[in-house]
């Protein structure tokens, strides 16, 4: 197996544990019913992509701060502040956090779902190029 193919994996493998554990997180924490009623599917599958994001930040911020620590680039920092921000900003844009403070967390509906999918396929992207 090429190192290609074993990144490649590594990420789905990251993604895929995040996105397991936000739908146990969901069902743990169930959703608080908002004006436009039931929860449907898209609390659950929020979830899942929000938590493979925040793997995948975690993943992505672990691989620039050992690189910071070889090399001590400037640029190599900022990356890392910006990927500290994007982390707390998924953090808290988690339907779970929402919920356990008791706010409707899927009056979005699919569009919630969509910016989740774009953004878990830009960091998977981000994180295999940065593994290459």
């Amino acid at each position: 197996m090429n190192k290609e193919t074993k990144v490649a994996l590594k990420v789905i493998l990251i993604a895929a544990s995040g996105a397991v554990l936000g739908i146990l997180l969901a069902y743990m924490f169930p959703f608080t019913r908002g004006r436009h009623g039931n929860m449907g599917s898209y609390y659950p599958l929020n979830m899942a992509l929000s938590m493979a994001s925040v793997f995948l930040l975690s993943g992505l911020l672990y691989t620039y701060t050992k690189d910071y620590g070889e090399i001590k680039a400037r640029f190599t920092l900022g990356l890392i502040i910006f990927l500290m921000a994007l982390l707390f900003q998924a953090i808290f844009a988690m339907p779970v956090i929402h919920a356990i403070f008791g706010f409707s967390s899927a009056s979005l509906g699919p569009f919630s779902v969509l910016t989740n999918i774009f953004e878990l396929a830009a960091l998977s992207v981000f994180l295999y190029l940065s593994e290459t």
